[in-house]
């Protein structure tokens, strides 16, 4: 009694994980789309380039964010004497250095410079006037390329690339999720198309047994001849056959599917099985736009085109930039200082320093200095040209000869694009035409293959047919089955095609790419 409890309580727990274990997925098409936008490995390549490329734009960016720069110093000297006007016996001097400086570059390509510096300096020279004595300076000086360098193009270079970069990968990014959609839906009516080409073969089985049941039957009351049960026979084998050849087909078509969406289910296993829930359409009121107005749709939204575009801008500054390299360098520089001196005056008995009798010290500090530097009291300017002619530039002529043929290629490669995205609208459109009618086709096909078969099997029972002419009808009647599914899956994805061409997939499918962008 144990025994026969644990035997059933065994094949239970086999049953349930064969039909019961969470071993099928069903899955729509919108469902397999979500799951690839979120978890398809080429897609986050490629998002990962986009964002690489973003961050690439804000880090030249900052070449023109202003720098502000501390700096101080300290210094201590001590040398003997080598001349009475040295002050002492041996010469010592401490000197302390602050330095606040404010840089930018101007989008021209000059760059501003504010400096404010300021010095402390003790010594037992005797002829210095203050002791300790404060310096102080506020320089404001320009310097601005006037050929060589000069520019928004030329100083933005390096930001002009970075962005039309970016943008470039920002639509080779929404080309990637074009594919990667396209590749879910194609894998997916790939995978309906071999379910029911599954069920189109076994259909074929069950009439191939119910042949040879009726055959036994004929052949049991004497009316027909026993050679006829091995002809029906080979037939259900040959539908056997054909139905481990499309079981076969469907577990390729889902691999296929697994690997687009990155499903990691049960422990990263892709032991389980996955049940399309859509059926792909029959009826289809789509309608094909002439010619014309197709190609101008594709060229505003294909974002390969796109991508081109982008790229050829950054070669056309790649020239510019080139060609103004060649120019010689002619430098223009103004700069305008005041300076501010304070200290501890040292007043000597009759002004004699050699005497070294002082009678007073009027004290003066730090600020002092300062307030002479704010009332500009004492005012400095000097203005300057500076040229330099290269005595030979080849180098710099072959960069600007080799932009120019990059910047040549890639209006060739836009015009490269353009034709073969015409080609692939031209194929798509012919290939929707095609199935359209293939559709209305097969489905004519199959039904006479129908009547066909029931005709020929009403024609057996009367002895007016053979078992030879019914197999090859019901040979015809699958062959017209699966051609019908064939065209209709054909028909879905030629209409798919045809909007990948075009550049609208995303549209179509009430999918906003900025969404996908902001995960």
């Amino acid at each position: 009694m144990k025994k026969r409890f644990f035997l059933i309580f065994f094949i239970m727990i086999f049953i349930g994980r064969m039909y019961g274990g969470g071993k099928i997925i069903k899955l729509s098409l919108q469902d397999c789309i979500s799951q690839a936008l979120k978890k398809n490995l080429d897609l986050k390549i490629e998002t990962l380039s986009f964002e690489q490329a973003e961050k690439s734009l804000l880090s030249f960016k900052g070449l023109f964010i202003p720098e502000l720069s501390l700096n101080y110093s300290k210094r201590k000297t001590k040398s003997p004497a080598s001349s009475f006007l040295d002050g002492a016996n041996i010469s010592k001097t401490e000197t302390d250095n602050y330095e606040f400086q404010l840089m930018e570059k101007t989008p021209t390509g000059g760059n501003f410079r504010l400096t404010l510096s300021q010095s402390k300096t003790e010594t037992n020279n005797r002829f210095y006037g203050f002791n300790p004595s404060y310096n102080s300076r506020l320089t404001f000086a320009f310097t601005q390329p006037l050929l060589k360098g000069f520019g928004l193009t030329v100083t933005k270079k390096e930001i002009l690339i970075a962005a039309n970069t970016r943008e470039s990968s920002f639509y080779s990014l929404k080309q990637k999720v074009i594919d990667t959609i396209f590749r879910v839906e194609q894998a997916y009516w790939n995978l309906v198309y071999a379910r029911m080409n599954l069920k189109v073969q076994q259909d074929a089985l069950a009439l191939a047994k119910d042949l040879l049941a009726k055959n036994e039957k004929q052949v049991k009351v004497g009316t027909l001849a026993p050679i006829e049960i091995m002809v029906a026979k080979s037939e259900v084998a040959s539908r056997e056959s054909e139905i481990i050849r499309s079981k076969a087909a469907i577990k390729s078509a889902e691999d296929n599917l697994k690997r687009i969406l990155n499903i990691k289910k049960f422990e990263g296993s892709w032991d389980f099985e996955i049940i399309p829930v859509d059926n792909p359409k029959t009826e289809i009121n789509f309608r094909i736009p002439p010619i014309k107005e197709a190609i101008k749709i594709a060229k505003k939204h294909n974002p390969t085109i796109k991508q081109l575009e982008f790229s050829l801008k950054s070669r056309g500054i790649d020239v510019k930039y080139a060609k103004n390299q060649l120019l010689p360098s002619l430098d223009f520089q103004a700069s305008y200082w005041t300076t501010g001196v304070a200290g501890d005056r040292i007043i000597y008995e009759n002004n004699d320093f050699f005497t070294g009798n002082i009678i007073a010290i009027i004290k003066g500090n730090s600020s002092d200095a300062l307030k002479d530097v704010i009332k500009a009291l004492y005012n400095n300017w000097s203005v300057s040209l500076n040229l330099k002619i290269p005595l030979s530039n080849s180098a710099l002529k072959a960069r600007y000869a080799s932009s120019k043929i990059e910047f040549e290629k890639a209006v060739l490669q836009i015009k490269s694009a353009e034709q073969s995205v015409i080609q692939e609208i031209r194929n798509a459109i012919m290939e929707v035409e095609t199935n359209l009618r293939m559709v209305k086709a097969t489905a004519l096909a199959r039904e006479l293959a129908k009547s066909k078969l029931d005709a020929e099997e009403k024609k057996l029972m009367t002895g007016l047919s053979t078992n030879y002419q019914v197999v090859q009808y019901q040979k015809d009647y699958e062959q017209a089955k699966s051609s019908e599914v064939k065209a209709i899956v054909d028909l879905n994805i030629a209409i798919l095609k045809f909007k990948k061409a075009l550049g609208t997939l995303l549209e179509d499918r009430g999918i906003k790419f900025k969404n996908i962008i902001e995960r």
